[in-house]
């Protein structure tokens, strides 16, 4: 097997366990694809510099919205608040619209919300609190990712089509599509603490 491409020898393994000609094609295409994508991605510690560079940017953001003058940031907020929110909203409520019974507008606040400079600065608050929290959780490996996603599509196939999938099956299957030994898969599904998903949750590897 391992004088095959990845894309014979996953093939090869999908038409052990009785995969018609065409699923397998169609899996081993969208497997390559996703393997080939993930592939160029960053590790976990270019992910948390990407992470911190964001968290940089959103506080001179933030200091430079402070800086701006009151009715200049209320300008911007109230556009914003039009493009998201339906400005029936604002009309549903005589403390919002200024309407009086008669749905007649009498005050200037009746044309626009009357918004406070520092609601600026809450979705802000929220994007900086979730990059934090990413920044302490310990973020996916690229294998993690890749393995998951190679054993949830075998075990997809193994219930769709009544084949038994094990754990041989799934270091096999992912050893194909990567190329390593499988001795060194199993491993790494141990380090990783995959979890399997379809034929035994949270089994040990």
């Amino acid at each position: 097997m391992f004088n095959l491409t990845p894309e014979k020898a996953m093939d090869e393994c999908l038409a052990s366990q009785g995969v018609p000609e065409e699923e397998r094609a169609n899996t081993v295409a969208r497997l390559i694809n996703f393997l080939a994508e993930t592939e160029k991605e960053q590790t976990s510690t270019v992910h948390k510099e990407k992470i911190q560079k964001v968290i940089q940017k959103i506080i001179s953001l933030e200091r430079a919205l402070r800086s701006l003058p009151e009715k200049v940031t209320n300008a911007i907020w109230s556009s914003y608040y039009q493009m998201v929110i339906p400005r029936d909203f604002w009309l549903s409520s005589k403390e919002h619209s200024g309407l009086d019974f008669k749905g007649s507008a009498d005050t200037e606040e009746a044309k626009e919300p009357d918004l406070s400079a520092y609601d600026f600065f809450i979705p802000l608050s929220h994007l900086l609190a979730a990059c934090r929290k990413a920044l302490k959780d310990k973020l996916p490996s690229k294998d993690s990712t890749r393995y998951q996603a190679l054993a949830k599509s075998l075990e997809y196939l193994g219930h769709s089509y009544g084949f038994q999938v094990n754990k041989k099956l799934i270091i096999d299957f992912i050893a194909a599509a990567t190329g390593k030994d499988p001795d060194t898969i199993k491993k790494q599904l141990s380090r990783l603490k995959i979890e399997r998903t379809v034929c035994t949750k949270k089994a040990h590897w």
